[in-house]
């Protein structure tokens, strides 16, 4: 019980690290500059309007350095895995992926009219509804911005039959090198080279 518990937090900062490009877009899209600039400028810094008029940027923001911490825990949680290297036997690319979900779901949101808090409040309802979908279906491994950061895409299958599923990996992985890996789900496996 508890595996699977951990199990559903790494899926759910894996989701929220696949989101970091659309943070960085909203970021740019909503960020009052003149607010900052008048608050800057003036004799006393008015840090309340510039906070509450940069309400949206700042929460992206603070995703943003989730973001990065989710990526360190990955990294760090992937160099410390207790399994045994098992051999790869197959490996089918799936990185075509990653364009379905980028038209799909990352394009429409940023274009989203953030003065309205009517669609903020759908944004976030929409993201979390990808969220659960995602977490649930494991195609949340299949997120472009995953790609940008180096994460390959790709169905393995292992000597011994321990894995067989999709599996991300940062860089690519060949027929007959060693893994290690962290196991998401039944089919849905986090792994690197030995």
């Amino acid at each position: 019980m508890q595996n699977r518990k951990n199990n559903v937090r790494l899926k759910v900062k894996m989701y929220i690290l696949s989101l970091w490009l659309l943070f960085c877009f909203i970021t740019i899209a909503t960020l009052d500059f003149k607010i900052i600039c008048e608050s800057f400028c003036s004799e006393k810094i008015d840090w309340l309007n510039m906070l509450t008029g940069n309400i949206i940027p700042i929460v992206c923001i603070i995703m943003l350095v989730l973001c990065i911490i989710f990526y360190f825990q990955f990294k760090h949680e992937l160099s410390g895995t207790t399994q045994l290297p098992v051999k790869v036997t197959k490996v089918c690319n799936r990185n075509a992926d990653y364009l379905a979900f980028l038209s799909t779901y990352i394009i429409p949101l940023v274009f989203v009219n953030f003065d309205s808090k009517r669609q903020v409040l759908i944004l976030i309802l929409l993201l979390i509804s990808i969220g659960f979908m995602y977490v649930k279906t494991d195609m949340f491994l299949s997120n472009p911005t995953l790609a940008l950061l180096g994460y390959k895409i790709n169905d393995i299958k292992t000597e011994n039959g321990d894995i067989c599923g999709i599996m991300i990996s940062q860089g690519d992985i060949e027929e007959n090198e060693k893994i290690r890996y962290i196991r998401l789900d039944r089919n849905a496996f986090f792994v690197r080279k030995v």
